[in-house]
């Protein structure tokens, strides 16, 4: 269970725990081909398979929420972007960050 280990790569735990996740070779997540983002083939087996392992909430949508709460953009049917978040370079992760809540410019 990912839940209580140390974040890697410099990156916040929902980020670590994302690269894992998408690494780890499940059949319901993991690399577009191009290895430039995330793909989700099946959000229901996602939900039941494979989130729990990881993050305390194990619905879909709540991760989905935080994706976009970080600077991912969807892309396509079941595919996230974001240019730090790309195959073999975790080194980039932890250049993602939280985006600040409410929105309105300082």
């Amino acid at each position: 269970l990912a839940v209580g280990r140390p974040p890697l790569h410099g990156a916040t735990e929902f980020i670590s725990w994302t690269w894992e996740m998408v690494n780890d070779g499940y059949d319901v997540v993991g690399w577009s081909p191009d290895g430039q983002s995330i793909l989700v083939t099946n959000p229901e087996r996602l939900a039941s398979s494979v989130l729990p392992f990881y993050f305390r909430r194990s619905q879909y949508s709540s991760w989905v929420r935080a994706l976009n709460a970080y600077g991912f953009r969807k892309i396509g049917v079941g595919r996230w972007q974001h240019p730090c978040f790309q195959r073999g370079k975790p080194e980039l992760l932890k250049q993602i960050q939280r985006k600040a809540a409410g929105g309105r410019p300082a």
